[in-house]
């Protein structure tokens, strides 16, 4: 966020990454990274074909990217609970879980606006309880900051626990935006070291489209392995 003054956050901005990284991987284990983040997505994110001409990569990342604007944050901050409830029950009868019944102790009773109670077997409780958590400290005027770490909070769980067509929903497909990149150092391929770009989804919503890290990042002209120091984690 842009902080003109203390405890006043603008243009805020939030980006959650799934990322894999190593020292070394094969073709096929970097084609099984980008099916699974296709799968989370629900379209073709990232296109197998674009290394088919490589062996392995060497000090590799695969990256996945899902940045939310100011507006999205908006919407974030005011989820309404009884969307939320409605949600809950769809996944759990996709589950079967209403048939199959749930451990006891899992068992919720959630309170609809109406009145009206639907019992639950919990399995959006990290989304419900962070969301009523969150409306709490806005409604009590708590601090900015801890405003904003709840918030993202609740987005975690959200991209965790939601598909991707159902966190648009909530958000707004023009709030999000979706991006990837494989980057590495590929063996018996004539392009050496350029960046493999994915597909998008979503539209950018801000000045800085994906955080200051990687405009530092386009400035130094280096990798993001090599920014964050990712391959040092690497055990050998």
């Amino acid at each position: 966020s842009r902080v003109p003054e203390a405890g006043r956050y603008d243009e805020r901005f939030i980006r959650l990454t799934d990322r894999w990284e190593g020292w070394s991987a094969s073709v096929n284990k970097l084609k099984g990274y980008m099916r699974k983040a296709n799968t989370k997505f629900g379209f073709t994110l990232f296109d197998e074909g674009t290394l088919e001409n490589a062996d392995k990569l060497k000090l590799f990342d695969v990256s996945v990217n899902l940045n939310l604007y100011e507006e999205g944050i908006q919407r974030l901050s005011v989820l309404p609970n009884d969307t939320l409830i409605r949600i809950e029950n769809k996944y759990e009868v996709r589950l079967n879980l209403h048939k199959k019944g749930c451990d006891e102790e899992r068992i919720r009773d959630r309170r609809m606006t109406s009145g009206q109670v639907v019992q639950s077997c919990g399995t959006h409780n990290s989304i419900i309880n962070t969301n009523k958590q969150c409306q709490d400290k806005i409604k009590d005027n708590k601090p900015q900051e801890e405003v904003v770490k709840c918030l993202m909070t609740l987005f975690r769980h959200l991209y965790d626990d939601l598909d991707y067509a159902d966190i648009t929903r909530l958000l707004g497909k023009d709030n999000v935006f979706v991006h990837g990149s494989v980057n590495g150092f590929r063996s018996g391929d004539e392009v050496l070291n350029d960046t493999i770009m994915s597909n998008t989804n979503g539209r950018i919503g801000g000045r800085f489209w994906n955080g200051p890290f990687d405009k530092i990042q386009e400035m130094l002209g280096i990798q993001s392995g090599e920014l964050n120091g990712y391959w040092l984690r690497e055990k050998l």
